[in-house]
């Protein structure tokens, strides 16, 4: 047996090894012999650059922080898993508001959103490819989304042109802002119909805006005048002029 325990303690480097002795210590409800088991694990991990070795650790130390009852650690790696990746994982998210009442959690959430910003605006260069506004959509709309802070949301969409941009987020602003949306949309659904050149960009067109007569009834007359524009504007693109009838009927 002392054998056996001793080729196990010479292969702790190999991870399916250490992972079967701290399934063995937690089992055994031996958590502070798992959590050094696995901060050695994270250790070596991290030396040779193993950085899934090292969140699969993490979120054993999370299990165990839930089977000890630590709130605090709970907490904290419910945060780090939700907020690792370029976007909210909203399993970990919504495990991590779960454990605060609603009051302290909208104190917790917005300081998140404050120091994201902070961070953008100080590391924004003004020469930088990107405009601040979109830096900063991309860095907070991700909370506004799961926060359901719309007004929020619109405060920085309406700021920007690009159409692809704008279209990420209609889905949740479309409710509350159609026609706000509408005198974004007008002008960017022109400018992408004078750029497109080939039946697939023209057929695109089309579907986008019968789609978004659909969703803005209201803006139904104003979108296919930009479709009658663009017909008489390029009358040798015979390929446009049939996919844009699909929208004047």
């Amino acid at each position: 047996m002392d054998k056996v325990e001793d080729l196990v303690q010479q292969n702790l480097d190999i991870v399916s090894v250490r992972q079967g002795e701290v399934e063995k210590a937690i089992g055994g409800k031996k958590f502070a012999k798992a959590k050094q088991l696995i901060a050695d694990g994270i250790k070596i991990a991290e030396t040779n650059k193993h950085p899934g070795t090292v969140s699969r650790w993490e979120e054993q130390l999370l299990q165990i922080a839930i089977l000890e009852n630590d709130l605090q650690l709970t907490r904290f790696y419910y945060k780090k898993f939700a907020l690792d990746s370029h976007w909210i994982n909203k399993e970990y998210y919504n495990k991590w508001r779960a454990t605060y009442k609603n009051e302290a959690w909208t104190g917790i959430i917005n300081k998140v959103i404050e120091e994201k910003t902070y961070h953008v605006k100080s590391n924004h260069k003004k020469n930088a490819w990107s405009s601040l506004n979109a830096e900063l959509l991309h860095a907070v709309a991700p909370f506004y989304i799961e926060e359901k802070y719309w007004e929020k949301l619109f405060d920085l969409v309406k700021y920007e042109t690009r159409l692809d941009t704008v279209l990420k987020y209609h889905k949740y602003l479309m409710p509350f802002y159609p026609d706000e949306l509408l005198k974004i949309y007008l002008p960017a659904l022109e400018e992408q119909g004078g750029n497109a050149s080939d039946r697939s960009a023209y057929a695109n067109l089309a579907k986008l805006m019968n789609d978004l007569i659909k969703d803005i009834p209201s803006g139904k007359a104003q979108i296919i005048e930009v479709a009658q524009r663009l017909m008489v504007k390029k009358p040798r693109r015979p390929a446009m002029i049939e996919e844009l009838k699909k929208v004047t009927g």
